[in-house]
């Protein structure tokens, strides 16, 4: 799973605009670029702690267990490839979907 880096761009900006516009001062460009810096941080940490989330779902879980004891077999059959792939497909829909 990737990080959608607009949204969390678009997200950074929104907390420095709210930062800026709380502090009722006429801030100089250091400053701004102070807030925007602790903004960006926060927004990743944001966007590492939905993945984490994501993650951490049932669903997830299941897919994730299912996988590993498939790929704990010593002999493969074409059937356990599909399977593999199948599951692999169903573990990517999970993420996005959580």
């Amino acid at each position: 799973m990737t990080y959608d880096r607009s949204a969390i761009m678009n997200a950074a900006w929104a907390h420095a605009r709210a930062e800026i516009a709380a502090s009722r001062i006429n801030l100089s460009g250091r400053s701004r670029r102070f807030i925007f810096k602790h903004a960006l941080r926060r927004a990743w940490a944001e966007a590492r702690m939905a993945r984490a989330a994501a993650l951490q779902s049932p669903r997830v879980a299941a897919v994730s267990a299912r996988i590993f004891a498939l790929e704990g077999q010593n002999r493969w059959t074409p059937a356990d490839y599909r399977l593999r792939d199948q599951l692999t497909t169903e573990l990517r829909v999970a993420v996005h979907a959580a």
